[in-house]
C-alpha cells in the first residue's frame, strides 16, 4: 500500500494510506491542535500514520498510530500509541485518549520525582516530633 504525506506542519506530520479523504486530515488536524495546546511546550513534534489493516474474520479496520516527541521542559523521549477501529474518527479519538493518558502519567511521574527531591515547605515533622507550636510531646494520630 503506497503512502502519501497528506499534511505537514511545523509541529505535526500526518501520513495517510490511499483511500482516506480530506475529512480525515481535518479531523486529525483539529485533534492534534487541541493536544498541542494542552501539552505545549512539552511536545516537540507529532507524527500520525493512518492506514487500513486486515482483521481475520472481520474484514479491515482503520489503524491510527501516533508518535509524540517530547523534549522541551521535560525529559526527552517519545510517547507511542496505537488504536484500531471500524471508523477513522473513532480510531483517531481512541489513539488520542491513549496518548493523553500516557502524557499525563509521564508528566505526573516527572512532577512527583521533582517534588520528592525538593520539599515545598521544608521537611515535614514525623510522628515522634512535635508539630509547630506544640511542645506537649509526640504528635498523636
Amino acid at each position: 500500500m503506497k503512502r502519501t504525506e497528506a499534511w505537514r506542519d511545523q509541529r505535526a506530520t500526518v501520513s495517510l494510506a490511499r483511500g482516506f479523504d480530506v475529512m480525515v486530515i481535518a479531523h486529525l488536524k483539529d485533534r492534534l491542535t487541541a493536544l498541542d495546546r494542552r501539552f505545549c511546550p512539552s511536545i516537540r513534534h507529532t507524527y500520525a500514520d493512518v492506514r487500513h489493516v486486515a482483521a481475520p474474520g472481520y474484514g479491515k479496520l482503520t489503524r491510527v498510530e501516533l508518535v509524540i516527541e517530547l523534549g522541551v521542559g521535560v525529559a526527552t523521549g517519545s510517547v507511542h500509541a496505537v488504536a484500531d477501529a471500524d471508523s477513522v474518527c473513532v480510531a483517531v479519538d481512541k489513539v488520542l485518549r491513549r496518548a493523553v493518558r500516557l502524557l499525563v502519567a509521564r508528566h505526573g511521574a516527572e512532577a512527583h520525582e521533582q517534588a520528592r527531591w525538593v520539599p515545598p515547605n521544608g521537611p515535614r515533622p514525623t510522628a515522634s516530633e512535635p508539630a509547630d507550636g506544640d511542645s506537649s510531646g509526640p504528635a498523636t494520630v
